[in-house]
């Protein structure tokens, strides 16, 4: 059997998503709203829209849809609350105008930071070197 010459589509997605890493917030909260809109859509075809004459043909679409949507929800739902805690996190540091009080939470503010991307390390640097500070380690 010959080796295939590509790369699998699991290292071509791994890769795909490392490369969008300043993006990746903005990727999960997208795709996690979308979801959340699927399932009210779905929903509302099975409490409101299923008897009406029009709409009783959606029915079945309506319960695929609420599978696929509510799979994708469980699965993405947890990164997308793990990256806004992060981003809450970056938020309250750059709110500090104390170097005591940044000091406190600097360790948390930098991993916030790196997972968010480079924008958010550079927001953080700024913050960081307007108080006096030295800038995150790399």
């Amino acid at each position: 059997m010959a080796k295939s010459g590509g790369k699998g589509l699991r290292k071509n997605a791994a890769d795909w998503w490392a490369g969008k890493r300043d993006s990746h917030l903005v990727i999960l909260s997208t795709i996690f709203a979308a979801c959340c809109v699927l399932l009210v859509a779905a929903l509302a075809q099975f409490l409101f829209l299923q008897d009406v004459e029009g709409f009783a043909d959606y029915t079945g679409p309506a319960w695929v849809i609420l599978v696929i949507a509510s799979l994708v929800a469980i699965f993405i739902g947890p990164e997308f609350f793990h990256y806004v805690a992060q981003r809450g996190i970056l938020m309250e540091a750059l709110a500090l105008d104390s170097r005591s009080e940044i000091r406190k939470v600097r360790a948390e503010a930098e991993t916030a930071a790196r997972l968010l991307g480079s924008g958010a390390e550079e927001r953080l640097n700024q913050h960081l070197s307007s108080l006096g500070l030295k800038k995150m380690r790399r």
